[in-house]
């Protein structure tokens, strides 16, 4: 019996539109630590909160309904993180966009659901 050759992803440029824009993609470096605003000020530390989105329109537009979803459950959000970018297929082309965030919201924010 042969194996199989493990299927291989297309390559980004075929999952990215040409005239995307990198920092909506995420590609923005990690801002330094010590910024005010970033962390809770109390514990220096952040909760995350995963969400997976979809937009028939772009990749942007995914990232964007995922973020207004993550602050519409918790307030506080400060940063985001693109951990998944997957699509679906509809009659040759891209049918909608689908991306896995993780949030990073300030747990000492009023209003922010206690564990």
């Amino acid at each position: 019996m042969t194996e199989r050759p493990e299927p291989q992803a297309p390559p980004m440029s075929r999952l990215i539109p040409p005239n995307a824009d990198p920092i909506t993609l995420g590609q923005i470096p990690t801002p330094p630590a010590g910024i005010p605003g970033l962390a809770d000020e109390a514990t220096g530390t952040y909760r995350t909160l995963h969400l997976v989105a979809t937009s028939a329109e772009s990749l942007p537009d995914a990232i964007e309904n995922a973020l207004a979803r993550a602050t519409s459950l918790v307030p506080g959000v400060d940063w985001f993180e693109l951990t998944e970018l997957r699509g679906s297929v509809a009659d040759g082309k891209v049918g909608r966009w689908m991306v896995g965030v993780k949030v990073g919201y300030r747990p000492d924010t009023p209003g922010t659901p206690r564990a």
